[in-house]
């Protein structure tokens, strides 16, 4: 789905010094941009590549000490609100827009092919994932005649193949995804899809819930699960992660990006795979909340962040109670590690997470 204007320019609220510490838990870098930046992978401890509005890609291969201007040199007007890297030199990237497009690179950045391209003014690329092999990879679009556009590929990105409208999930009138993250698509291996959806059923004059679809069989089949959190035109899910690969929970986050500081409805726990959904037992995460990843420590404890424009959260005890460590605020996420990661947001905004001022970056009222 196509975001207003709006909550392309939202990305920081700021807050008063003192009600910080001095060291914040997001180490700002200089990427040399000012456009809003929605496509983020990290690859490694010196590697990340980033994408957004005005044809914007960026990559750095020394840590985030420099970035450097990698797109395609045809796409000044294309907005890239997905990517997919590998390494230092492979990476896809995906075009939302009037004409949808997936590029891909195999020299880091020198030089891009169009594998794929979708004319239909109706079509609108949302996001895409890939498992963990980085084989194979879903695409979700905007519905078309109520039924969810979905791309897949079996060869990291190489060539991509439409799923037949027959086989896709149908979905009610106004009903979508957010383009927000990239992060509201999950696959987990090869057959399993999660895609997390919001908007508006505009056939219902109701308030209605959210919703997560789910293949285990590549696409044969889907199930359409409700979510408890609030579903509106600017409202429903935007991310979705797993606590581990052989875990059966996940976690969605959300909310209504028109109220990026409300702190309800904005989470929900999945004990059982994504068939059932419950909110969390103590609290949720401080406003609105675009992204979500897990990371898992030498000691097996587990570690949630979620961010959004109002800040950052974490969550130590698998969704149930979450904490703020920051009010710095970013669009999306990505973690090779617990120890290394990034986020990306509106007006070029790139930071690396440093783990150790965790227990210096208590948010205090």
């Amino acid at each position: 789905m196509k975001l207003p204007t709006l909550f392309l320019t939202i990305g920081f609220i700021a807050c008063p010094a003192a009600a910080m510490a001095q060291e914040d838990v997001w180490e700002l870098q200089h990427a040399g941009v000012a456009t809003s930046l929605r496509g983020l992978c990290a690859v490694s401890e010196t590697c990340c590549w980033a994408s957004g509005a005005r044809g914007t890609v960026i990559r750095t291969t020394d840590g985030g000490q420099s970035w450097q201007a990698v797109g395609p040199s045809d796409a000044e007007a294309s907005d890239f609100r997905d990517l997919q890297a590998w390494d230092e030199s492979t990476a896809v990237i995906m075009s939302a827009g009037d004409v949808d497009r997936l590029y891909r690179t195999e020299d880091g950045g020198t030089s891009w092919t169009v594998v794929y391209e979708h004319a239909n003014p109706v079509a609108f690329f949302d996001g895409m994932s890939f498992d963990q092999t980085g084989k194979h990879g879903w695409l979700m679009g905007d519905p078309i005649n109520g039924k969810i556009h979905l791309l897949t590929t079996a060869d990291a990105g190489k060539t991509w193949r439409q799923l037949p409208s027959a086989s896709s999930p149908s979905v009610a009138g106004g009903v979508a995804a957010f383009a927000a993250s990239g992060t509201h698509i999950l696959c987990p291996n090869e057959e399993t899809v999660f895609i997390g959806l919001g908007g508006t059923d505009v056939k219902s004059t109701e308030p209605h819930h959210a919703a997560v679809v789910i293949t285990t069989n590549s696409g044969l089949e889907w199930q359409y699960v409700t979510v408890p959190i609030l579903a509106g035109h600017s409202a429903g899910i935007f991310s979705i992660t797993e606590i581990t690969p052989e875990s059966p929970r996940l976690i969605v986050v959300g909310g209504d990006y028109l109220k990026p500081e409300q702190n309800t409805d904005n989470v929900a726990i999945s004990d059982d795979t994504g068939r059932s959904w419950r909110l969390p037992k103590t609290s949720h995460p401080d406003g609105f909340r675009s992204a979500v990843v897990s990371m898992l420590h030498d000691d097996g404890n587990t570690l949630l962040i979620t961010t959004g424009p109002s800040g950052t959260d974490q969550s130590t005890d698998g969704g149930e109670s979450w904490s703020g460590v920051s009010h710095v605020g970013f669009h999306t996420m990505s973690f090779v590690s617990p120890a290394t990661g990034w986020a990306a947001g509106s007006d070029g905004r790139v930071a690396r997470w440093r783990p150790s001022r965790l227990s210096r970056s208590v948010i205090v009222p």
